[in-house]
Parts: C-alpha cells; structure tokens; sequence
C-alpha cells in the first residue's frame, strides 16, 4: 500500500515532531555497537577491528547474512560516511524499540 493510500485510509491521529540537531559537528566518527558476551555476560562497546571481528563470527555463526555483515563493515571503515549533517530523515515509528532514531540522532 502505498504511503498516501494508507493516510487516505487511516483511522484517529498521529502526530509529527521536527528534531534540529545543535550539538557541533565531531572532529571525527566512530560506530561503536553495544554488546553483551552470551558466554561471559560481560557488556562491551564495540569498534573498529574489535567490532569487524564481531561481524565477521555473527556471520559465522548465522546471525547475520554474509552481505549484511559486508556492508556494515564497508561503513565502519568509511567513517566519513557517518556524516549525516546535511541529510534529511522522515521515520514513521521513529521510538520504537527497533527504529534508527537513537543512531540517526547521534549521527
């Protein structure tokens, strides 16, 4: 269905909010990915080589797809692509626990 049939059709509200980053921009990026050892419990923040690594077992292991795996790895040795100052975002669902806010925010 496309997005202006499902307005057409929607029943009660919803509501939109503009977010303006003022924070400055970073001299430079980081991904760094939370993660908690399932054999050991202990809780990490993953990056760089430590990170690509990590990627590299999920993708052993089957967690992730193999050209998922790639692709985030393409971005953690791209830094620059994490500069999203001039880009522009519309998310539907934007605070739910699976949505890209948090990330894009920081981003």
């Amino acid at each position: 269905m496309s997005f202006k049939d499902a307005l057409a059709k929607r029943t009660g509200s919803f509501y939109t909010h503009t977010v303006k980053g003022r924070k400055g921009r970073p001299s430079e990026f980081t991904i760094r990915v939370p993660y908690k050892c399932f054999h050991t419990g202990k809780e990490t923040m993953l990056e760089g080589h430590e990170l690509i690594d990590q990627i590299d077992r999920w993708v052993q292991y089957g967690t992730i797809e193999p050209d998922c795996g790639e692709a985030i790895k393409e971005v953690v040795r791209n830094k620059s692509w994490c500069d999203l100052s001039k880009e522009y975002f519309v998310l539907l669902g934007a605070t739910s626990a699976m949505g890209p806010f948090q990330l894009l925010k920081e981003l």
